[in-house]
């Protein structure tokens, strides 16, 4: 009997697939991301590494049994990418016949029942490969909108801000639009959010296409326009691999992949519309298919194996592979969709989203003082009238919520933003309401899982997250799994005395939180400059005076720095990670506070273990809270 091996690397996640030469599917493995312009080629490595050795172990197979090996590879896009490619894959030692290729390819095995024709990509961004009978490759940059291609979902969203701002301007007609954005926002009116863009206070990503589709829905002629011009430009990355392989008289598929095809007729008529007018025999289909099932494909095909034979058979058997693997996820074929809470003390935020990171759609309630009886009831009737509205059901439920708390029962000890909520049993009255698997997490730790597997930390397996927001505290990455000690209290580091005197915080003078969080940063400069800085200053005033370049302000920021240098050395020699990822301040603030804290780490710490560790602002903004709503969930499924 002969096995077969299929990769296929993602910006976000990688997967693997083994089948036998009947195409009866063996063994699935899961890695995180590994394009090599988000990891770099030793990233590349790890995830090729993991995910084909517990495909292979899974299967009960050894890589010597392998008679052929296909990869698609999210970034290997133009030819001096491929040397370093080949290496990186050179290092798992197969000694079967391999082939690699860009990963919209794998849409194009998957779905395609010839074997050949088109594949175009609309997820976050957008891409389109094609091949024909004699594997003839056409193809587009898949550099998106930089280079003219549109379009993916952060560019149908950015088309639809345009029509915002035309609204304001009176260039252009009035569209609902503009409201749906300011109540993503939380923006006051059209003018706060217009000024908060272009602020950076406000961000408006990828993960409010659904919201120009509903909009569209409703009747929004705007929103309608912006996705038919959505549609024409897919239409057109389509016709310029028609002309690339003259396709122009053939009958074909065009092979549909990502998220934004989700849209429907909306997005796909005016694409085949535009597809038409030069390929009237192109004839668009969903992929199915898992694009991992292509690289299989692909791994046939270069082993000399008739591959679309034993396409259905592969197809089918997959999907029974990853529903028996992976049933408490609802035996879904594609990835699970996940209801995320964002608990805090302010506001309460339940989140719809992927295990890619996509998210779906969001909405908020205040945070009140009530019992934690009354508090879940307003928190699942607000969830399950965001579940109405988008048409979903889930699969799985995250939550994350400040400590102390008691991850495995799910039990909250009164936390101090949540006093009333005493022993309360979250999880399993999550469990009861919903009737699904449940995932809890610190918010410390969701925020670090978030920024690891999406932001400023992907690549890395050893890495710590501050929060550094109004109070201070970290999520710890060691050996790629997140660390919470015995008790479930691991990065509590705001109580650490760092100084034998200063601002008081977590009721000791001198502790790290005094002197690092926002917070701490209003007691310094009482402490420091009481003749400046009167009573009611706050985090804000300071900050903002500091980015404009005031001196008082400036000096307060750099020993706060100092001071986080300090402590960042003493957790630098005691777990010697890749990189310590600060939030809020350090995104705010940047080099004005890291600059500082690099220097005194360096003067502190190791200068094997500094050496071996950066130290950069968050990279996920406003996203980090709805990501790390889902992180519980996320991190349980990459883990099988």
């Amino acid at each position: 009997m002969s096995y077969f091996l299929g990769i296929d690397v993602g910006s976000t996640k990688t997967h693997a697939l083994v089948s036998d030469e009947n195409g009866q599917a063996l063994g699935f493995g899961k890695a995180g991301a590994g394009n090599h312009e988000v990891v770099d080629y030793p990233g590349l490595k790890a995830a090729l590494q993991a995910s084909m050795h517990a495909a292979l172990e899974m299967a009960g197979v050894s890589k010597e049994h392998l008679a052929g090996a296909g990869l698609g590879v999210s970034g290997y896009d133009w030819p001096s990418e491929r040397p370093p490619t080949l290496e990186a894959i050179a290092t798992l030692g197969l000694s079967c016949p391999v082939d690699a290729v860009n990963d919209t390819v794998l849409g194009l095995l998957a779905g395609a029942s010839q074997g050949w024709g088109i594949a175009v990509v609309a997820g976050t961004g957008n891409n389109c490969w094609g091949w024909d009978a004699q594997r003839c490759t056409g193809r587009v940059t898949g550099m998106c909108g930089g280079f003219g291609e549109f379009a993916g979902s952060g560019e149908l969203v950015w088309k639809a801000f345009h029509n915002v701002v035309h609204e304001w301007t009176r260039r252009g007609p009035p569209t609902r639009l503009t409201q749906a954005f300011i109540e993503r926002v939380g923006a006051s009116d059209a003018t706060d959010l217009l000024e908060g863009v272009s602020q950076g206070r406000y961000r408006l990503d990828a993960g409010a296409a659904p919201l120009v589709f509903q909009v569209a829905r409703a009747g929004d002629a705007v929103a309608r326009e912006v996705i038919a011009w959505a549609g024409h430009e897919l239409g057109m990355l389509v016709i310029s691999v028609v002309r690339q392989l003259s396709f122009q008289k053939l009958d074909f598929e065009v092979v549909l992949i990502g998220s934004m095809f989700e849209g429907g007729p909306l997005l796909t008529d005016p694409m085949r519309q535009t597809i038409h007018t030069e390929a009237p025999g192109a004839k668009l289909v969903r992929l199915a298919a898992p694009p991992v099932v292509g690289a299989v494909v692909l791994g046939m095909q270069v082993a000399g194996i008739d591959a679309p034979a034993r396409r259905e058979r592969l197809i089918q058997s997959t999907a029974e592979l990853l529903r028996d693997a992976g049933n408490r996820w609802g035996g879904s074929k594609t990835s699970p969709i996940l209801l995320g809470f964002d608990i805090g003390g302010t506001k309460t935020a339940a989140v719809l989203g992927t295990p890619e990171g996509e998210i779906i759609a969001r909405t908020e309630t205040p945070t009140q003082a009530e019992s934690f009886e009354a508090a879940f009831t307003r928190m699942v009737e607000t969830a399950d009238r965001l579940l109405a509205s988008a048409a979903i059901q889930p699969q799985a439920i995250s939550a994350a919520v400040g400590g102390p708390l008691d991850i495995e029962r799910g039990i909250i000890y009164a936390p101090p933003h949540l006093p009333t909520w005493v022993d309360a049993p979250l999880k399993d009255r999550l469990a009861e309401h919903y009737r699904l698997p449940v995932y809890l997490e610190h918010d410390g730790n969701a925020g670090a899982l978030a920024e690891w597997y999406f932001g400023a930390g992907r690549g890395t397996q050893n890495m710590i997250y501050l929060t550094a927001g109004t109070g201070l505290g970290a999520g710890i990455i060691l050996n790629g799994r997140i660390y919470r000690g015995s008790s479930d209290t691991a990065g509590e580091i705001g109580h650490i005395r760092i100084a034998e005197d200063g601002p008081l915080e977590y009721g000791k003078a001198g502790s790290w939180e005094g002197y690092c969080s926002g917070a701490g940063l209003v007691k310094l400069a009482r402490l420091r400059q009481p003749q400046r800085w009167a009573e009611g200053t706050t985090t804000r005033d300071i900050v903002t005076l500091a980015l404009e370049g005031d001196t008082d302000a400036v000096q307060l920021v750099t020993e706060m720095g100092t001071w986080l240098g300090r402590g960042l050395a003493i957790l630098v020699d005691i777990l010697n990670p890749q990189a310590i990822v600060v939030g809020t301040l350090g995104v705010v603030l940047g080099d004005l506070l890291l600059a500082p804290a690099r220097q005194a780490l360096r003067q502190e710490a190791l200068p094997v273990a500094a050496d071996a560790c950066r130290v950069v602002p968050a990279e996920l903004g406003d996203r980090l809270s709805s990501l790390g709503a889902l992180m519980a969930a996320i991190d349980a499924y990459n883990r099988g």
